[in-house]
């Protein structure tokens, strides 16, 4: 099996529409699928439909929150992001040859031509996927893919906000949630940045980030208390009333 074929693809751009800022597509789900994934022989990924349902999908989900319905979306809410990945096309229901050639299975084929995407180890995914949420997973691809095209990139947690989780700059406490995502990545080894300033029109210093390198492949911490800490804050996911209404029914 080649290199690429053991890595997964974290899409970040579609033809038609910037997946990191549309707050309808939830990566955390696509990647359980992408972790869960084969690919034929003649390169299509895909996974086995049988016993792949909404409720066991949920059920994984969950268990990143802790199993906490304080911290993790409605089963509910989490079927409305499910169904916006098939309406996307992100994931398509059919029919394959199975790994051997020889057999044609039910599957969900996962389409891999994005225009804008990363490959991510598989362990790495599994792990952003099983310990984290969609919006560290949106920051890690945003960086990762700055990091192959831009040299000396230097950022702000506006910059992601907007750019890597498709919230309003001045949205409340949203800020915050990006310093604690990037906190996780920085402390798991996968962003490595410094703090700077840089001098913006007025000739006045501003406070920013400069990305040092991003790495795909994550390192266990041992400062649990910290990384409890951290994962306290990323897990806030719940949605409110308003964005809910927003997201579905607008």
């Amino acid at each position: 099996m080649s290199n690429k074929e053991q890595h997964r693809v974290l899409p970040l751009e579609t033809n038609d529409n910037n997946i990191l800022q549309d707050k309808s597509i939830d990566l955390q789900i696509y990647e359980l699928f992408q972790i869960k994934s084969y690919i034929t022989k003649d390169k299509i990924r895909f996974c086995y439909k049988k016993g792949l349902t909404q409720q066991s999908l949920y059920n994984e989900y969950k268990k990143s929150y802790d199993n906490d319905n304080k911290k993790c979306i409605s089963f509910n809410t989490f079927r409305k992001y499910l169904k916006a990945l098939f309406d996307k096309g992100m994931i398509l229901d059919g029919e394959v040859l199975d790994i051997s050639g020889k057999e044609k299975i039910k599957a969900y084929i996962l389409p891999q031509d994005y225009k804008t995407f990363q490959f991510v180890p598989l362990e790495t995914m599994r792990f952003l996927a099983n310990t984290t949420n969609k919006n560290v997973i949106n920051i890690y691809g945003y960086l990762l893919n700055k990091s192959k095209y831009r040299e000396n990139y230097t950022f702000t947690l506006k910059e992601l906000v907007v750019n890597a989780l498709g919230y309003n700059a001045e949205t409340s406490g949203i800020e915050q949630k990006a310093k604690d995502c990037l906190s996780l990545l920085k402390m798991i080894g996968l962003i490595e940045y410094s703090e700077i300033h840089e001098l913006n029109n007025d000739n006045k210093p501003v406070p920013k980030k400069k990305l040092i390198r991003v790495n795909t492949e994550y390192k266990e911490t041992t400062d649990k208390k910290q990384a409890d800490s951290i994962s306290i804050n990323i897990q806030q996911n719940i949605i409110s009333k308003e964005e809910y209404e927003k997201l579905w029914f607008n």
